[in-house]
């Protein structure tokens, strides 16, 4: 194979790979970007403080109580303009006691993180009276008590939702198990399964029924009202991230960029395009048909005059010549 061919052949595949790779890890690294920025605000991620959550909706005012501990035993977050504790407004995460009662109003919630501690344990959420409860107690039983009845979590991780109204108490299970009871009925104690729900009345539990995913989406909608978010995780900061994050991709992009101009300028190892490599000789530059000019140049060329058709001879020359 002639030496002009390998090297025309090595050209174009480091000119390919300098056009691919840069390409290839900006894509990379934006799509890693978006994933991780993804991650971090997603509110499905966080987790409690080891003894699991709750989350509270418009308009629901439970009391919290630990029952193997006294002092702080969570951290109250929350959402909205009108979130009481001990009927004192809270702004920004604050520390929750022993039988603090928390009171949400309108386009308001709060989020409930329980601290961890030993094993086993128990946290009781009372005087439920209205509103809406979702929760997961991740390594310790919940105990939740509303104005018909109640519930409580098996040892394993348990999620439930409770929406309360003057009338009933609906439960729903969405992983675990709870036994809920009602008042009026106390030693008829229900278990509750996976995807699952039951009616508690003064009177009777009714059900496990079997309830389908649709409605438990549905029953879970009022929590994309609210982030319930701590200070630093909010959207602007998400936001401002991403930006940040672009604006140093951008720049990384057109040094990538300039590299690659200046490899499409010199040959292999940075060598002058008609060198060839590990030569100080340069070969002969590529000659195009197309590059070829239209017509060759003329030269002006002076011409001899022109001899007469007839020469005169004098008379000497005649005689000489006869």
């Amino acid at each position: 194979m002639d030496q002009h061919q390998v090297f025309a052949g090595s050209d174009m595949l480091s000119r390919g790979s300098a056009v691919f790779l840069p390409r290839a890890i900006f894509v990379l690294t934006l799509i890693t970007t978006v994933a991780l920025s993804a991650c971090a605000s997603s509110g499905e991620s966080q987790r409690g403080g080891g003894f699991g959550y709750v989350e509270m909706g418009s308009h629901t005012d439970p009391r919290f109580f630990r029952f193997d501990r006294s002092g702080d035993i969570a951290t109250l977050i929350p959402d909205g303009k009108q979130v009481f504790r001990n009927h004192e407004r809270v702004h920004k995460p604050t520390a929750l006691s022993n039988n603090d009662h928390i009171r949400t109003g309108d386009r308001s919630g709060a989020r409930i993180e329980f601290h961890g501690g030993d094993r086993p344990c128990r946290i009781g959420v009372f005087a439920l009276m209205h509103g809406l409860l979702y929760g997961d107690s991740e390594q310790c039983e919940h105990q939740i008590e509303t104005t018909h009845g109640g519930g409580q979590t098996d040892a394993d991780s348990t999620r439930y939702h409770y929406h309360v109204t003057p009338q009933y108490t609906e439960l729903t299970v969405l992983s675990g198990a709870v036994q809920a009871r009602s008042f009026g009925s106390p030693g008829g104690v229900v278990r509750i399964g996976p995807q699952q729900e039951a009616i508690i009345t003064s009177g009777a539990v009714a059900g496990p029924r079997p309830v389908s995913p649709e409605t438990i989406r549905d029953r879970l909608q009022w929590r994309e009202e609210f982030s319930f978010k701590r200070p630093g995780r909010g959207v602007g900061k998400v936001l401002g991230g991403a930006a940040a994050g672009a604006i140093i991709l951008y720049g990384v992009k057109k040094l990538l960029d300039k590299d690659q101009d200046r490899d499409d300028d010199d040959g292999p190892n940075g060598t002058p395009p008609n060198q060839l490599p590990g030569d100080s000789r340069t070969r002969p530059p590529d000659v195009r048909m197309d590059r070829l000019p239209d017509r060759h140049p003329t030269t002006d060329i002076k011409r001899a005059p022109r001899p007469p058709d007839r020469i005169e001879q004098s008379p000497a020359d005649r005689s000489t010549i006869y």
